[in-house]
């Protein structure tokens, strides 16, 4: 097949293995060379009659891109106007080595015979392959492959019936050098715009190759050559690393790791150290001298040595020599409003800049002839490069997402930044789900626990419809009691490796978005047939203990069941029942049996040390149009919140004792590391500022005590402001597979236990799908087979997958209430907006950053607004606006502080 995935391999597709003799076929050093290679031209019979087969491209002319071309330019050559391309096999694996999501993209277009791609592979055709030479630099060799395969096509196609072929690049320079070797070679906008015509749709998106590169090059200098560097890595004196830059700045960032006298991170300090490279590249970075190293204070003195620098708390800084890797991907933003405004008069093809939603990225100059339109849409922008003399990259749009602050276009703005698969699902997963009317079969009931004559009853959020867990508790006739946590039977309907499992797979968690919900698997499963609503018989997974008089474990049993839950009910419809002593259904009397034993549970979780930490959630009124927010309140709770969730963990604890017990090796486990020792030094020194306890982070019951300590007199909100910063200074849990890692590593600091997983949400979650199926091989209702085959690798990189669908869920959703309070805050008149109580969590040299509780929005301050010096725990006064540039996101909220005397640290506090 004419696959790239071949093409690794030593012998390659198109023809028939070659062996290797001594008068035969040679071995190249990355393989073998052949000579039944075909030129990829269906009417060539030379090649027909010699490698079998018929090439897919037209006699006609045909298009080869550069490296460049097809890193830059993928979504120029996905469209269907474009055809009759032919790749080097030598530049697609150059393309891979740099972005392999671009590979897998090239790779589609190639098994579409429609579109007619074909992949040549020059460096196994014994007329095209080169070897590369000991001093040779990868430019220099990826010239000559090139050159070379273009020699021979054309020589090959000479005659005046044979196809054109047309070498297309993106770089002027490049383009001169192929000429002056003899080997033609065109600009890539030119050769396409030739083809589709220069009033094609596409053309706007080529016009980046036609940019000038502005004056000034902003301290950026030019990259190593890459055996240079490879060399220097090799060495120890250059590092490799991710670059993560700063959500406040694009030109600050930072690479983490093990790197050894270096310490753990290096920071890249300003534009200049940071060259070019763009948040998430793989950059090479040379470490400064210890003398520039970043001082933990004004005070320190400058050590000798690396060595000893990191004990003294110095960071190391650097500057970044080289981009390893461009892991770049499509940007949304809008154009800047002020350089649409400088070009609103000109006419033809305008340079304006692009400002992207992340400030982690930086502007991108484009060009294009509709900036009038385009100034109040969403694009989606990718870079094209970087040159070394310009201020900002260059690149070009790729799709108009629709209007600025228009709820579905920001909505999808917020899916895309996040990377959150939101496409409809294919016909090969709605062919996994049951047709017709379903109903619970007579021989699946006779593999299952029924439970049906118990009352079981579920308690969510108002409006929930993917219910996937519900509760029952009962008193048994020899005094003691039983207590059932019953979960959604997803792996009933998502069988391994099917279609619908492979994209649950990918997904991994459901992401909730204020105004809506982006499913893990289709909603005839989530609200229907594994939904557990009244009144209907549904498969689950149950969980069910004997518990004595004194609450110690009598019996404990996991299997498949078959369940019918009694009621559907909403939290506060709960509470209200549990209180009301004129009820006494079985339902109520089962409600109060569960909270009375939850109030056991969660008094011996408080005894261990889990901590109680803070957050700001929010809940939006639509209006009866469901399109504008009309109001914003914090959730409420109640008591049956927490019962429902101390049954929850305690079935999660007992799954994971199961599945590890069972599978020591490669169950699915989540931990949460303790926090490193100097973690909250910063908020230390805020709190010794206001006399107030300081937080103990030696274990989580140290922290929880201390975090109880720390009230104010005077302001009852500084507790949960003390608990949020907390949060902050915390590591995130994380999924892992039990095999690497000794258990001492498997704690959960947060829920001080030694050891946990998620068992009890499938329908959104689908770590918890395998642990089901780690439980039904245990129980005997899975395959056992299966589960014993799964190697420690499979799970940690399922595990892997999951961690980062997961925390992408979060910053959507964090995201979709930053939107809404947008929404929510455009009801007031220009510079309307009432002045709020704000707190300062943190500052820096050049900002002042700032809480606001009730709107749950965070912002910086210029430190050259503000006259006095502010702390972290200040209580402050802030004015908010809205800036309008047809944008509603929180990040154009502005905040000043309304300057006024600073509250004084308090000269006493409770529970020290």
């Amino acid at each position: 097949s004419n696959s790239f995935c071949t093409l690794l391999e030593p012998t390659v597709m198109f023809g028939r293995r070659v062996k290797v003799t001594r008068d035969g076929a040679t071995a190249a050093p990355g393989g073998i060379v052949r000579d039944d290679i075909g030129c990829g031209i269906s009417t060539c019979d030379v090649c027909t009659q010699h490698t079998g087969v018929s090439g897919p491209l037209a006699a006609d002319r045909v298009v080869v891109p550069d490296t460049e071309a097809l890193l830059t330019f993928i979504d120029v050559l996905e469209s269907p106007d474009i055809t009759n391309v032919l790749i080097l096999s030598t530049v697609l694996s150059a393309v891979a080595r740099q972005h392999k999501g671009v590979a897998s993209r090239v790779q589609r277009l190639v098994g579409d015979a429609k579109r007619r791609f074909y992949v040549f592979p020059n460096d196994r055709f014994r007329s095209t392959s080169v070897e590369k030479g000991p001093h040779e630099s990868d430019l220099d060799f990826e010239f000559r492959t090139q050159r070379t395969a273009m020699s021979w096509l054309r020589s090959h196609n000479a005659s005046p019936a044979g196809a054109t072929f047309e070498l297309a690049v993106v770089r002027e320079d490049v383009c001169d050098r192929f000429q002056a070797s003899g080997c033609g070679a065109a600009k890539f906008s030119d050769v396409i715009t030739s083809i589709i015509g220069d009033t094609h749709p596409l053309v706007d998106r080529l016009s980046s190759c036609a940019l000038p590169s502005r004056a000034g090059t902003g301290g950026n200098s030019e990259y190593w050559p890459s055996d240079h560097i490879q060399s220097a890595i090799a060495a120890g004196g250059v590092l490799r690393g991710k670059l993560r830059t700063s959500e406040g700045s694009c030109f600050f960032g930072e690479i983490r790791g093990q790197f050894g006298a270096y310490g753990e991170r290096v920071m890249l300090p300003g534009r200049s150290a940071v060259n070019r490279a763009v948040h998430d590249d793989i950059v090479a970075v040379l470490v400064d001298d210890v003398s520039q190293w970043r001082a933990p204070n004004s005070s320190a003195s400058r050590p000798a040595t690396a060595g000893e620098a990191i004990k003294q708390g110095f960071t190391a800084t650097g500057r970044v020599v080289g981009v390893l890797e461009k892991v770049r991907r499509p940007y949304c933003g809008s154009i800047d409003v002020e350089t649409a405004e400088e070009v609103s008069t000109l006419s033809g093809a305008q340079s304006v800049l692009f400002r992207p939603k992340s400030s982690r990225i930086p502007r991108i100059r484009i060009s294009t002839q509709q900036t009038a339109s385009l100034r109040t849409k969403r694009l989606r922008v990718v870079i094209d490069d970087w040159p070394v003399n310009s201020a900002f990259p260059r690149g070009h749009y790729i799709d108009v997402l629709g209007d600025i602050g228009d709820k579905d276009t920001e909505a999808q703005v917020i899916l895309l930044e996040n990377d959150i698969p939101h496409y409809d699902f294919s016909e090969a997963v709605y062919d996994c789900l049951p047709k017709g009317t379903w109903r619970v079969e007579a021989s699946e009931v006779a593999k299952r626990r029924d439970l049906r004559d118990i009352a079981v009853a579920s308690v969510d959020p108002l409006g929930c419809r993917d219910i996937d867990d519900a509760l029952h508790f009962r008193e048994l006739a020899n005094g003691n009691v039983e207590v059932g946590v019953h979960i959604a039977d997803v792996s009933h309907f998502v069988h391994e490796g099917t279609p619908i499992d492979q994209e649950a797979q990918k997904r991994s968690t459901s992401v909730y978005l204020v105004d809506r919900r982006i499913n893990m698997l289709p909603q005839l499963l989530t609200e229907n047939l594994c939904s557990i609503v009244a009144d209907e018989d549904r498969y689950a997974f149950s969980a069910l203990w004997e518990f004595s008089p004194n609450f110690d474990i009598v019996n404990e049993w996991f299997g498949k069941s078959i369940i019918r839950s009694r009621a559907a009910l909403y939290y506060g419809d709960a509470q209200r029942m549990i209180e009301d002593v004129e009820d006494n259904t079985e339902v109520t009397r089962s409600l109060r049996g569960l909270m009375r034993l939850s109030r056991i549970l969660k008094a011996r979780r408080d005894e261990a040390g889990a901590l109680t930490l803070g957050s700001q959630e929010f809940k939006f009124k639509i209006d009866n149009d469901h399109v504008n927010p009309t109001d914003m309140v914090q959730y409420q709770t109640f008591e049956t919140n927490s019962m429902v969730e101390e049954w929850m963990l305690f079935a999660n604890v007992a799954a994971a004792r199961q599945i590890y017990k069972a599978f020591p090796s490669h169950a699915l486990l989540r931990r949460h590391q303790a926090p490193a020792d100097r973690a909250c030094d910063d908020l230390n020194a805020a709190l010794a500022a206001r006399h107030l306890p300081l937080l103990d982070v030696s274990s989580s019951k140290s922290l929880n005590e201390s975090l109880n300590r720390c009230m104010s007199v005077d302001d009852p909100f500084i507790n949960k402001l003390v608990r949020i910063l907390t949060t902050r200074c915390l590591k995130q849990a994380q999924y892992f597979c039990s095999g690497d890692l000794s258990f001492e590593e498997f704690m959960h600091f947060g829920l001080a236990m030694p050891i946990y997983t998620h068992f009890t949400s499938p329908i959104r979650r689908y770590a918890d799908v395998i642990v089901h199926r780690q439980l039904a091989a245990i129980t005997g209702a899975g395959d056992l087979f299966s589960i014993e085959r799964t190697s420690t690798e499979d799970v940690a990189s399922i595990a892997a997958n999951i961690n980062y669908r997961h925390e992408m869920a979060q910053k959507a959703g964090r995201d979709s209430q930053n939107l809404f309070t947008g929404f929510f805050l455009r009801k007031y008149a220009e510079n309307d907006i009432p002045v709020e109580d704000g707190y300062v969590v943190r500052t820096s040299d050049a900002f002042v950053f700032v809480l606001v509780p009730s709107l749950g929005q965070e912002g910086r301050v210029p430190v050259e607004t503000v006259s006095q010096a502010y702390k972290p725990l200040d209580k402050v006064r802030v004015k908010l606006s809205l800036i309008r540039e047809g944008d509603v996101l929180s990040a154009k909220l502005g905040f000043r502080i309304l300057e006024q005397e600073v509250e004084q640290p308090e000269k006493r506090s409770r529970g020290e």
